[in-house]
């Protein structure tokens, strides 16, 4: 799936809800509960509060037009037999996009990284490392390190 495709499906917020909702169950919820929590989520209020008419307007708009978009692109699967939705194969390449903590392992990457690097920095000013590498290719080592961990994280950005 493009990054275009996972734009068009996130552009609608009732998409992004049901996703949200997905998640929140744990990548499986049933077709109601999952209409009443977007309800209540568009509406602002608990679910006991929200109105009938509301939450026929959101089963409405999610059977005919947004769980068939999501099911399409392999996001959704819906069980019409026992009413559940769940994640499916690429649910991942969307919800990527909503859930920033993705991000995150990057930054893990480049923690240890540094701690390497600040390694090599603390090891040459007590005059302890090991004369393995030649003057200086500590720091060519840290430096080409970083280069290959970044040209990673943009590749892994832009896939």
């Amino acid at each position: 799936m493009l990054d275009g495709d996972v734009y068009g499906l996130l552009e609608n917020p009732r998409r992004r809800y049901l996703l949200y909702c997905l998640d929140y169950h744990d990548g499986e919820v049933s077709l109601s509960r999952a209409v009443d929590v977007v309800t209540a989520w568009e509406k602002d209020c608990p679910v006991e509060e929200i109105r009938s008419t509301d939450r026929r307007c959101v089963y409405s708009a999610l059977r005919r037009r947004h769980i068939p978009r999501l099911e399409t692109k392999n996001v959704v699967a819906f069980d019409e037999d026992a009413g559940t939705l769940s994640f499916d194969l690429d649910a991942e390449k969307a919800t990527r996009w909503l859930f920033p903590d993705t991000v995150d392992r990057w930054s893990k990457y480049y923690l240890g990284l540094a701690a390497v690097g600040g390694f090599f920095v603390l090891a040459d000013f007590l005059a302890e490392l090991p004369e393995l590498l030649p003057e200086g290719g500590e720091h060519a080592l840290v430096a080409v390190l970083f280069l290959g961990l970044t040209v990673i994280a943009v590749y892994d950005h832009w896939r």
